[in-house]
Formats: structure tokens, sequence, C-alpha cells
């Protein structure tokens, strides 16, 4: 088990409170008490479209005479945590749509720093993170150092 351990923000774009008090929580205990949760990635985006919903938020800018078909059906399949398979014929926005969708996923992600794959920071399986013990799997936690792709 992890205990406070050196974390790195790489981002988080939902509630503001939670956000305000995790942009400076720079430990797993620090995080923790943000309440700060995992989701899985439908989970995530199902989050951030309906708080895109309640704001009447434009969903998919750019996308136009889709507004009474494929966007509604869109909408449903995310809503309903379903997954999406777009066909249809050239010029008719699916490529489009696709490169929109990251906009429903949380801008920036906790993570522990020394961890190669970025993997959830409460039970990580990052081989440089966590090494095996004799009874049980024992965490250490990574160095501090700025996300990539970060300006220092």
């Amino acid at each position: 088990m992890m205990h406070d351990g050196v974390l790195t923000i790489i981002s988080v774009s939902f509630h503001s409170k939670i956000r305000e008090r995790m942009s400076f929580a720079s430990t797993i205990g620090e995080l923790r008490k943000s309440g700060y949760t995992v989701l899985s990635v439908k989970d995530e985006v199902r989050k951030n479209l309906v708080e895109k919903l309640h704001s009447r938020e434009t969903l998919f800018p750019g996308i136009i005479g889709f507004e009474d078909t494929v966007i509604p059906a869109i909408v449903n399949a995310i809503l309903a945590r379903h997954d999406i398979m777009l066909l249809g014929l050239r010029g008719q926005a699916k490529s489009r749509i696709v490169r929109q969708l990251p906009s429903l996923l949380d801008e920036y992600i906790p993570i522990v720093k020394g961890c190669e794959i970025n993997d959830n920071p409460f039970k990580p399986v990052c081989k440089t993170v966590c090494r095996p013990g004799p009874r049980m799997r024992r965490c250490y936690p990574g160095r501090v150092a700025p996300p990539r792709g970060t300006p220092r």
C-alpha cells in the first residue's frame, strides 16, 4: 500500500471545489483528502458530458447538419456508457467527431512521479513504483518532476 508518496498533477477538470484542492496536492495523502476518485474512461466522459449539457455548451463545434440526428445518438450512447462505432460515407464528419471526443476527458490527471505508465495513483502497478515483497506488494513513491510535455 502506498502512503504519503510524492505526486504530480498532470491535470484535472472536474468540480471546481475538488479541482482547487487537488491542484495543490503533492502527496498521495493530500490527493485522498481532496476527494479525488479515479474514474473509468467511460464514467469520466459521461460525467464531463453531463456537465457540458447542464451548462448548455456546444458539444461538437464545427459539426454542421447533424444536430438532430448523429449528435443526439452519440450523446445517448455516452450517457448509457455504450461503445461507439461510427459508420458512414466520406464527408460525414466521422473523423471530426472522433477528434473532438477527447474534449470530454479531464484535462489533467494526477500521477505518481517515476511511473512509466501514469497509472492509478491509489493502486499503482508500475514496476518502477511498486516492488513485490515477500507477503504483499509494497509501493514506493517516485521522484517529483514536471509531467512530460509541460514547459519547465
